[in-house]
């Protein structure tokens, strides 16, 4: 039986600036068993480092986010 590392639900992260509100991350649901290899691929600016730096929780002004970890001892990295 497997163990979610990780999950996510309605991961958001939202970026207020003068030209308006820039929606980096939007809605992002995910889980990752443990033991799984995972890769976040995307263009610049798509969001993977705000994503993984919410699951690492950071940031401050997360919304919706469940996020469980794996002991650092069992995942020592944030996207294991």
């Amino acid at each position: 039986m497997s163990t979610a590392a990780i999950t996510t639900r309605e991961l958001r992260k939202t970026f207020h600036t003068p030209e308006g509100d820039l929606h980096a991350v939007d809605g992002v649901t995910f889980t990752i068993e443990t033991g799984e290899v995972v890769a976040f691929l995307g263009r610049n600016g798509a969001g993977k480092t705000t994503t993984l730096d919410l699951i690492d929780i950071e940031m401050p002004g997360i919304d919706g986010i469940d996020a469980t970890r794996a002991l650092r001892h069992q995942c020592p990295r944030v996207a294991c």
